[in-house]
């Protein structure tokens, strides 16, 4: 393969599927972009591209296990290719695979852990609150489909126990009337800057749990999915969350809260684009 192959992603983005597909994807083509690497990616729930637009270059498949698009044209044309979290029934080339729910599979090799989690530049550099004993400024961002729908009750409950809540909503999730209760953000593009206005927070079990927990911030996991419940389940086994439960959180003493933030730094440290990086190095 010649140094100017081409890396497209495939990915998807609903309610469904959230927005932690395209956000990883778009995350590492920006990335290999700046690193002298082209780099394109295709929303599946837009467009379906032709095959011969992967004839030569490096396909990323970045699709829930959920999806029902038929990409076995596109796999049957594509030079190599290289799951993210992949656990569908084709078999790629390469699989890179955060969390094995199920038994990871590839032709040529697995890529497996915490340490293949995509941050956000802005978000990885933050450093933990300096006064973290105050905790009074807390994020609720339950991904960017909430598909339970918990997001306005949580952060009305802990605007009523006495913190101050900044809601931030995806564009799928259930939106809510603006209140003058709690500060509310839909569909945001500074997610570093709002992270760094908060001391802890409130996340679902994925993109915006690894996003806490890499910048610093004691996270309270509410997971909707089993998948999530098992990510969950895993930071809990490392002592990287707080936990799941937000009536204990008035409990946790200030070693406990160090504690979690150093451990959650210590399983995230926002580098997987670098290692992504090396991996399509070696093949290209």
């Amino acid at each position: 393969m010649t140094k100017d192959a081409v890396v497209n992603f495939l990915v998807q983005c609903n309610r469904t599927s959230g927005f932690g597909h395209l956000k990883r994807s778009s995350r590492l083509a920006h990335y290999f972009c700046s690193h002298g690497i082209a780099a394109h990616v295709h929303n599946l729930d837009v467009l379906v591209p032709h095959p011969s637009k992967f004839k030569d270059g490096i396909t990323f498949i970045d699709l829930p296990r959920s999806s029902r698009v038929d990409i076995s044209r596109i796999l049957d044309s594509a030079t190599i290719t290289i799951g993210m979290d992949w656990f569908g029934d084709h078999l790629l080339d390469y699989n890179i695979v955060i969390y094995p729910h199920l038994k990871p599979r590839a032709r040529k090799e697995v890529f497996c852990g915490f340490s293949y989690i995509t941050i956000d530049p802005a978000i990885a550099s933050l450093e933990p609150p300096l006064v973290p004993s105050s905790r009074k400024r807390v994020l609720v961002v339950i991904g960017g489909g909430d598909l339970r729908n918990d997001s306005a009750m949580v952060a009305e409950k802990l605007t009523d126990d006495g913190y101050e809540v900044h809601l931030v909503l995806g564009k799928p999730s259930r939106q809510i009337q603006n209140t003058e209760k709690f500060a509310l953000s839909i569909d945001v593009q500074n997610m570093g800057q709002i992270i760094n206005g908060a001391d802890w927070m409130v996340t679902n079990g994925g993109g915006c749990l690894f996003e806490a927990l890499c910048s610093g911030r004691a996270a309270i996991a509410m997971p909707q999915t089993s998948d999530e419940e098992a990510v969950v389940m895993h930071c809990r086994t490392y002592n990287a969350i707080l936990g799941t439960d937000l009536n204990k959180l008035s409990a946790t003493s200030d070693a406990r809260w160090q504690e979690v933030v150093s451990n959650g730094r210590s399983l995230i440290d926002g580098k997987g684009a670098e290692r992504i990086l090396s991996i399509v190095r070696s093949l290209i």
